[in-house]
């Protein structure tokens, strides 16, 4: 893939000046992340505290079956505060989730392209959304962190199939993002049609067969999980926050992770999209009326 793309400054590729940029964007991604670690605790943030302010693991990790989260961000953050627990701490433990993220990202887009792999240091860095969630007391740092690691392997897995570093490397990743979030499950589709679009563009051949062990073991970490361990998922899911799909719930989403959140014409989008899906089903119901007659 590296060949499709073509930096416009050979410069950027010299291993005597990248080194610099990945200094300096790791050091603005850590200095814009410790502004406002003492916030204020909301809601989900205090389920955490209380849960990892348990008399022991074991009690905690037998309330925490009752939650829609599997418990690796609780168990990992209960030894983290027996070092210290205030806010600012327990923030501190997710910013170097964001933090590492950064350098996973980077990495891994530099062997396709050093421009690529700039430009999304510099977005990772700043963007709110990342730099939000990389202070939250919640599991969405180590979710993000585990999903650059995961196309950070299955790189690994494409350009070196022999070595067994890569498979392994992404079983560990897709494990801890399903052990954090349920959702890290939906990883698996992605990273399967990564190692097929980009084997096929390269030219590669890989060990299938290991790949498919390499899936079965996350995998096997979900249905633990979602059908054994978290006892009460379906009732905690009845009645979700998650709102049903409109056109304005998809342009807000995307203002928020390309920090356009707040720009003046954000309403105008908003009131345009809007537009646009009513006619479409305007226009679908009249065709529907014209056939049926």
């Amino acid at each position: 893939m590296s060949k499709l793309i073509n930096s416009p400054s050979n410069w950027l590729s010299s291993d005597k000046i990248y080194p610099y940029f990945l200094v300096g964007i790791l050091v603005v991604a850590f200095s814009i992340r410790l502004i406002g670690l003492d916030k204020g605790i909301w809601l989900d943030e205090a389920f955490t505290i209380q849960m990892i302010s348990k008399a022991n693991l074991l009690k905690m990790l037998q309330d925490l079956r009752g939650d829609v989260h599997p418990p690796l961000y609780y168990v990992l953050l209960y030894f983290w505060s027996k070092i210290t627990s205030s806010e600012e701490s327990l923030r501190l433990f997710s910013v170097f989730f964001g933090l590492g993220t950064v350098a996973v990202v980077m990495s891994w887009l530099k062997q396709y392209s050093c421009l690529a792999s700039i430009l999304a240091g510099i977005y990772f860095s700043t963007a709110p959304v990342m730099l939000r969630f990389s202070q939250e007391i919640r599991g969405y740092s180590l979710l993000l962190f585990a999903t650059a690691l995961a196309f950070f392997f299955a790189s690994r897995v494409i350009a070196k199939p022999e070595k067994l570093s890569g498979y392994i490397g992404l079983i560990l990743s897709l494990t801890v993002a399903i052990f954090t979030k349920l959702i890290g499950v939906m990883l698996l589709a992605p990273i399967f049609l990564f190692l097929v679009i980009m084997t096929a563009i390269e030219e590669k051949k890989i060990h299938w067969n290991k790949v498919i062990l390499t899936f079965s073991i996350p995998v096997l970490v979900f249905i633990f999980f979602y059908f054994f361990y978290l006892s009460n998922l379906s009732k905690n899911t009845e009645n979700y926050w998650i709102t049903h799909f409109s056109p304005t719930l998809f342009s807000l989403t995307w203002q928020y992770i390309l920090g356009l959140y707040s720009l003046f014409f954000s309403n105008y989008l908003n009131h345009i999209l809007s537009f646009i899906w009513f006619y479409r089903t305007y226009c679908v119901r009249i065709v529907n009326i014209f056939f049926d007659e």
